[in-house]
């Protein structure tokens, strides 16, 4: 499997959900989620070409939040080839976008049934549950993640992500800082995103050094965001 999992930042395309300007107390459509990217020959799961365009086509109307469309084409995509897990993912987020919160469930689990090591649908699953309020099943889908892609930074996001949306600073401080660890280790510079959510996690918890830390390191990425200035100054002069 050849996924594309490397994000870009036109992160968390949905309601503004876990923008920098804001103070990422929601958990994000999952970091995949928001990197909508054509798939060709060389990077899909299906060899069905009619499979393939309409997915395309899919794919373009879910970035320009055409969602009744996308979905038509991704559901055309699965005619074409019912194992495709990318369109699967896709729909996944469609129907959740489109308040079909229980289908989006199903296709999201069909699709970690066909393939357990894609991070997308788990990361999109926690967020389909968080809808519900299932806040069991939301961690689940994160635990299974880490379960199943030890390697992978994403379930320990999304899980930190959950928990700090229930107010659990510490616990999601634990899990924010092991995907943190991941993401520098393997150069992805999704770790400063996660920088941003460790240095506001702190700063709940008043852990002032740990905060002007990770405050600082998202920083260098987001030089212009103002509030994210005014947090580093008050964890400096807490200090």
């Amino acid at each position: 499997m050849n996924k594309i999992i490397s994000v870009v930042f036109i992160l968390f395309l949905i309601g503004g959900l876990f923008s920098c300007a804001t103070t990422k107390t929601e958990p994000a459509d999952n970091p995949t989620d928001a990197v909508m990217r054509s798939v060709d020959k060389n990077t899909a799961q299906s060899t069905n070409p009619d499979a393939i365009a309409a997915f395309n086509q899919g794919a373009a109307l879910l970035e320009e939040e055409n969602y009744g469309e996308a979905e038509y084409y991704l559901r055309q995509a699965l005619y074409f080839d019912d194992t495709f897990v990318d369109a699967y993912d896709y729909l996944g987020i469609v129907l959740r976008r489109l308040g079909e919160t229980d289908e989006a469930i199903e296709m999201l689990k069909i699709s970690i049934n066909l393939d357990s090591i894609n991070p997308v649908p788990y990361n999109s699953l926690a967020i389909a549950y968080l809808d519900k309020g299932d806040y069991k099943n939301a961690i689940k889908a994160c635990d299974d993640a880490i379960k199943n892609i030890p390697e992978g930074a994403d379930g320990y996001y999304q899980k930190g992500m959950v928990l700090r949306y229930q107010g659990k600073s510490k616990d999601a401080a634990s899990c924010l800082e092991d995907a943190y660890s991941i993401y520098r280790k393997n150069m992805d510079e999704q770790y400063y995103e996660v920088a941003y959510s460790l240095g506001l996690c702190y700063f709940e918890l008043k852990d002032w050094s740990k905060a002007g830390k990770y405050l600082e390191i998202a920083l260098k990425k987001f030089p212009d965001d103002e509030q994210l200035k005014e947090w580093c100054q008050t964890a400096k002069g807490n200090r």
